[in-house]
């Protein structure tokens, strides 16, 4: 069975420029505000690729805040997309881009499918946090790139160097949102099909065939046979009246 395209992405972005009048000021209104933010990188890798793409502005780009060629790139990137993931996508990244798109005049995505693992990690789990820094060293003992302010100043300022070790940062991201993603399979609910439809019955997360019987799930109005992947460790049903079980004989 073939599987969907999903991408992970990550974006990080230019702080915003404005006049206060108070370092605790709580709300800036929009006279006060100099110039808007703008991406500074993005990264994105496909899944069950090793591959990861990424696009970062130039000195003069930056000095410009001209993010124009970076945000086609990557929108191209993601119309090639089932499903886009990302830590945050629903609140940040899908909107932050959105906005960038619209600054620029360009074609809108269209409909994306999301998957926001920020999300799914405070859904399914009771963590202390929920940030991809803290899930990646919950999960397998790893980090994020450690950074400051300093990097962002820099990177505003169109410094190529800083630039680039804000682009490391970025495909770091990715690499850890990639593994965070996979660990999490098996343990949340309703993720959307990853696997295209087919006539046989195989894991709609991988398309796996190796499925083994787990009993059985009763609704009101139907009865399913309850199978558990041995590829990605999630569960799956079927409707007990289409009888999978010969097809599974030879398991």
């Amino acid at each position: 069975m073939p599987n969907l395209k999903v991408l992970f992405f990550d974006l990080e972005t230019a702080p915003l420029l404005a006049h206060i009048w108070s370092p605790y000021d709580d709300y800036v209104t929009h006279d006060r505000l100099l110039r808007p933010g703008f991406v500074l990188t993005w990264s994105a890798q496909w899944r069950g690729s090793s591959k990861i793409i990424t696009g970062c502005v130039t000195g003069d780009e930056a000095r410009n805040q001209d993010d124009r060629r970076i945000v086609i790139e990557l929108a191209a990137l993601i119309r090639q997309a089932d499903i886009i993931v990302a830590h945050n996508v629903d609140k940040f990244d899908l909107p932050v881009f959105n906005t960038r798109l619209l600054a620029h005049r360009q074609e809108p995505l269209g409909p994306v499918k999301t998957i926001d693992t920020l999300k799914l990690a405070k859904r399914a789990f009771r963590l202390p946090y929920n940030k991809l820094d803290y899930l990646a060293d919950f999960l397998f003992g790893d980090k994020k790139i450690k950074t400051d302010f300093q990097l962002w100043k820099d990177c505003y300022a169109g410094d190529e160097k800083a630039l680039a070790r804000m682009l490391r940062y970025n495909r770091k991201d990715v690499v850890l949102l990639a593994r965070i993603f996979e660990e999490l399979i098996p343990y949340v609910k309703n993720l959307p099909r990853m696997a295209a439809l087919t006539n046989t019955h195989q894991c709609p997360t991988c398309g796996s065939c190796n499925l083994k019987a787990r009993g059985f799930h009763h609704t009101p109005t139907a009865s399913y046979d309850r199978f558990k992947c041995d590829d990605c460790d999630r569960y799956c049903r079927f409707r007990s009246a289409e009888r999978i079980r010969p097809i599974l004989a030879g398991l």
